[in-house]
């Protein structure tokens, strides 16, 4: 998951990224978590995305 390995590099380095929509922020350690299952999802809903119209179903 390159989004989460960014995320905790800016965050090692002192950067803050906060998502205005998701009111989440890789300084609250219980928003990294939530961030990770929302990285999760996004990138299994773009990969099934890409299955599909790979296929010819989309």
């Amino acid at each position: 998951m390159d989004t989460l390995k960014t995320l905790y590099e800016l965050f090692n380095l002192g950067v803050k990224v906060y998502f205005e929509k998701e009111n989440l922020n890789n300084y609250d350690k219980k928003m990294r978590i939530m961030t990770g299952i929302y990285v999760g999802f996004a990138q299994e809903g773009s990969k099934s995305m890409s299955d599909n119209i790979q296929v010819g179903n989309s």
